[in-house]
């Protein structure tokens, strides 16, 4: 996804910093944008990606959510349970939300 001026960022990084500073995204034109603009939505991406960073690890109430959600395995027969499989994925997918590459797989 390219904004104008500022390279290639991943999707995730420009959605938090569209609502973390809506401002400095509302209006955007190639022509006639002005250097503070550009400033404040740079800004806005590097604030976005700090957020996004802080969520690397998921809190109790997060893996309690997600745990109830997912089939529980049992332990005994080298299977995980929900909440393992969780405390492994989520900081996959906040590194994914981070990175300017596609996904694995794709």
């Amino acid at each position: 996804m390219s904004e104008g001026h500022i390279v290639d960022v991943n999707e995730m990084v420009v959605r938090v910093a569209k609502a973390l500073a809506p401002a400095a995204w509302g209006w955007y034109s190639k022509i006639g944008d002005t250097l503070a603009q550009e400033s404040r939505r740079k800004a806005s991406l590097k604030h976005a990606r700090v957020a996004i960073q802080a969520m690397r690890e998921p809190t109790e109430g997060m893996l309690a959510a997600g745990d109830s959600q997912m089939p529980q395995f049992h332990p005994d027969e080298g299977y995980l349970t929900g909440r393992d499989v969780l405390v492994d994925v989520w900081p996959d997918m906040i590194d994914a939300a981070l990175t300017e590459s596609a996904p694995r797989g794709e």
